[in-house]
């Protein structure tokens, strides 16, 4: 008890800081956990960030991976993902090598996917019941293309307001839960303290989401109880109404809501860089108590 009270008390540690470029900028922090499992990618070029000239210049990716039972997902993600997605965008070029955007959507949710299928069979520290979080946003051509599984959350200031880009993974949803009974698995709740959790027919498991990278303990037979399974949608992106995009693992969202933080990063833009922005963002949920990984990505998308 005493290591897990010196931990709530303990200051900010691990903080990560990315600073690649005028108009993006992120942050994250360990904070009151014994461990990192938070991952990002920020990367206002993809082309560069591969070295493959044949993708056109103006493709941006930025992520967040929430890694849950250690870090051996997220870190994968992180690293492989960009990679996987080049792959797949050459294949939707047409002659002018610029990108075929009807296919967008579908190629997105496919690198989603090859990820996941890569990272099974890649991976050699197995315990089955290591996965993570994605959020991912790729902006090309004045729109924005966006996965989600788990947790982790995108959000566009517009005109000062949330605008929510993604719907979270959790087993009250009643899709969710739903597609979770029909496959044979159990949704329970330990205590009125803790949040509903995915089990297994057995009565093995208990993940606070419903769809993540990873995960091998939850593929049951010819069910997967935790899909990899992104959904995806597509947003024209108007710059005199758009301020700018926030991504954000769950422990930003554990004691603010999406105005809140909206808020906080406008008035933290208007006088700081992206980076500065992102890591008062991160303090100011560590000190109003989170006691989670923290991880914020800004954007500006205007000018």
């Amino acid at each position: 008890w005493w290591r897990a009270l010196r931990s709530w008390f303990a200051p900010p540690s691990k903080r990560i800081v990315v600073s690649p470029s005028k108009g993006c900028g992120s942050y994250s922090m360990q904070g009151r956990r014994s461990y990192m499992e938070d991952r990002s990618i920020v990367i206002p070029c993809l082309s560069e960030h591969l070295q493959d000239s044949s993708l056109p210049k103006n493709v941006e990716l930025y992520g967040v991976f929430d890694g849950h039972g250690g870090d051996v997902t997220s870190s994968y993600a992180a690293e492989n993902f960009p990679f996987i997605l080049g792959s797949c965008l050459n294949t939707v070029k047409d002659g002018n090598n610029a990108l075929d955007q009807n296919k967008l959507e579908e190629t997105l949710r496919q690198a989603v996917y090859r990820t996941h299928e890569k990272l099974l069979q890649d991976k050699t520290e197995k315990n089955g019941m290591d996965g993570s979080t994605a959020v991912l946003c790729m902006l090309y051509s004045n729109k924005l293309w966006v996965a989600n599984v788990g947790d982790s959350r995108a959000i566009l200031s517009r005109q000062q307001k949330p605008f929510t880009l993604t719907n979270d993974h959790h087993p009250l949803r009643e899709s969710e839960f739903q597609r979770i009974v029909t496959s044979g698995g159990l949704i329970l709740q330990a205590n009125s303290f803790d949040c509903p959790r995915v089990y297994r027919r057995d009565g093995m498991g208990g993940l606070a989401m419903t769809r993540a990278l990873g995960d091998e303990f939850y593929h049951c037979g010819d069910f997967d109880l935790v899909p990899a399974e992104p959904e995806c949608s597509v947003v024209d992106i108007d710059t005199n109404t758009d301020d700018f995009l926030l991504l954000v693992s769950d422990g930003m969202l554990e004691t603010k809501g999406e105005a809140e933080l909206i808020d906080e990063a406008a008035q933290h833009l208007a006088s700081s860089s992206e980076d500065i922005a992102c890591r008062e963002l991160v303090l100011s949920a560590h000190n109003s108590g989170s006691t989670d990984n923290m991880t914020a990505i800004l954007v500006r998308m205007k000018e």
